[in-house]
């Protein structure tokens, strides 16, 4: 039988309730707030879910690397590598700029998304996309016509007007915030007609 010289072999330290109760109040904090955040900026159910698993498994992770090094296997240490990065993550969370233009502009594109609507006797409001960055698309149907029905030569007189009317609607707002935009038309038959963009 051979005798280690190392007692934290044979006996590793294991984590005190304190250190388990801590370590795993602050990842279930964590994880509420990254799905808090995630949810109100953008509205996301399944990214918020991922955001909240994120703010898990990067402790975990974190903890596992720590344990490559024998010294540093044993429990008591893995928590404390958890509950270290975890004030980590929560620390930055509280720092981080709270306006974030892409979370402003997910806020804004979720208020403009009410559902369908009528605009006017022939325009219908459908939905707002976000993205790449800040830029959004703005769904309209003309619901009188198919897109057959509208020639380019009509189509190229109206862009004018349209456009005019984008600066002065409900998009005003984030395009003076640097927000580029772009109507998309489609007509009744759900085929494109054309696309207004703001600059």
């Amino acid at each position: 039988m051979s005798l280690s010289l190392d007692p934290t072999i044979e006996n590793p330290p294991k984590p005190g309730p304190f250190l388990l109760a801590g370590t795993t109040s602050l990842v279930l904090l964590n994880m509420w707030l990254g799905f808090a955040r995630e949810m109100r900026s953008t509205g996301n159910i399944s990214g918020a879910i991922g955001s909240a698993v994120a703010q898990m498994v990067i402790p975990i992770l974190v903890a596992l690397l720590f344990s490559l090094s024998a010294r540093l296997r044993n429990a008591r240490f893995r928590t404390k590598a958890v509950l270290w990065t975890s004030v980590l993550i929560l620390l930055t969370g509280i720092a981080a700029p709270k306006n974030d233009p892409e979370a402003q502009l997910a806020a804004d594109v979720k208020k403009m998304n009410t559902g369908p609507r009528m605009v006017d006797a022939v325009t219908r409001f459908d939905r707002v996309g976000q993205g790449p960055g800040m830029h959004i698309t703005v769904y309209e149907t003309i619901v009188t016509k198919n897109a057959s029905e509208i020639s380019k030569e009509v189509w190229q007189s109206a862009v004018p007007k349209l456009k005019q009317q984008m600066l002065a609607g409900p998009t005003a707002k984030v395009i003076n915030a640097g927000v580029s935009v772009t109507y998309r038309y489609f007509g009744k038959d759900g085929v494109l007609i054309g696309d207004v963009a703001s600059n």
